[in-house]
């Protein structure tokens, strides 16, 4: 993983300076920052290396940690969409007891990740999508939407749209998507050390339906990740902000926490990317040590 590539000493640096932003920024976390601090420093642990060795320890030590996305209620200030991103493996990995392998529907794509590999699984969304060109209701690939902690993160801030869709898997040019789908992840503040060639793109149509879910991110709720801008708690904010990496890392996207979406109102299609091609999108897209620099440069700004 690139994140073992940076140097300790900046990695001890953005984690204090999270720390003092976090708590400057929102001071109603700051007990629990300093308890999952002291968790990570008792543990002997280089911030961010590997902090899932002590996710039992964090979750104990702080309520909001262990299950988040519930800090402050957020407002949609659009009636846009949402929509997230992440790898097929990590999306397999996390449903693997949850696929809709034995149910009888003909809608249901019976997958079983038991016995089909990830290429043979993407094939099979592709061809669907290739077959039908229309968003594909998650409910049908799974009975329940998981993610770790009880919450995912959402943006509305999508400059391509549903405009983009009907030119999807067009011939066998994957240059129609790849730029922008690269793109739309970084906008979000996710490096390419977190993608991979094949992805599951997310949409939720209908967010009106689920508003009361709908939450700012917190420190709690970034504590693992070292790419995250908190607001301040004082000047009410409506809403969380992204990192955009497309150029020098800069807080400027829109973004939410969701807990518990039920998969029905999920909607996706599956992407494929070429990896080969992200230096030539953002010099900022990878984690390295001029990254992090670009990152303390932002607090400090």
């Amino acid at each position: 993983m690139a994140w073992k590539n940076i140097s300790d000493e900046l990695k001890i640096r953005l984690f204090e300076k999270r720390t003092s932003e976090g708590i400057g920024r929102q001071p109603s976390c700051k007990d629990d920052i300093l308890a999952l601090n002291g968790v990570v420093k008792k543990a002997n642990l280089v911030p961010y290396d590997d902090m899932r060795v002590v996710r039992p320890q964090l979750e104990v030590c702080s309520s909001s940690y262990q299950s988040g996305g519930k800090w402050r209620e957020a407002q949609h200030p659009t009636n846009s969409a949402l929509y997230r991103v992440e790898t097929l493996e990590s999306f397999v990995t996390k449903h693997f007891d949850y696929f809709t392998t034995y149910v009888e529907s003909p809608s249901a794509f019976n997958i079983n990740p038991r016995t089909q590999s990830l290429n043979e699984i993407f094939k099979i969304l592709t061809n669907y999508y290739k077959a039908n060109h229309q968003w594909m209701n998650l409910s049908n690939l799974v009975y329940k939407y998981f993610s770790y902690r009880g919450f995912s993160w959402w943006t509305d801030d999508f400059d391509h749209g549903a405009e983009m869709m009907p030119r999807f898997f067009e011939g066998e040019d994957l240059n129609i998507h790849n730029r922008w789908i690269l793109e739309f992840a970084f906008s979000v503040g996710i490096s390419s050390d977190w993608l991979s060639d094949w992805l599951i793109f997310l949409k939720l149509p209908n967010v009106s339906n689920l508003q009361s879910k709908l939450s700012i991110p917190s420190v709690i709720d970034a504590y693992n990740q070292p790419i995250f801008f908190p607001q301040n708690e004082t000047q009410s904010p409506k809403y969380g902000i992204a990192y955009d990496l497309n150029e020098r890392p800069v807080p400027k996207i829109r973004e939410f926490v969701m807990t518990n979406v039920p998969s029905v109102e999920i909607e996706f299609i599956p992407v494929r990317i070429d990896l080969s091609s992200i230096d030539s999108i953002s010099p900022f897209a990878r984690l390295t040590d001029s990254l992090i620099e670009n990152l303390l440069e932002t607090f400090t700004a």
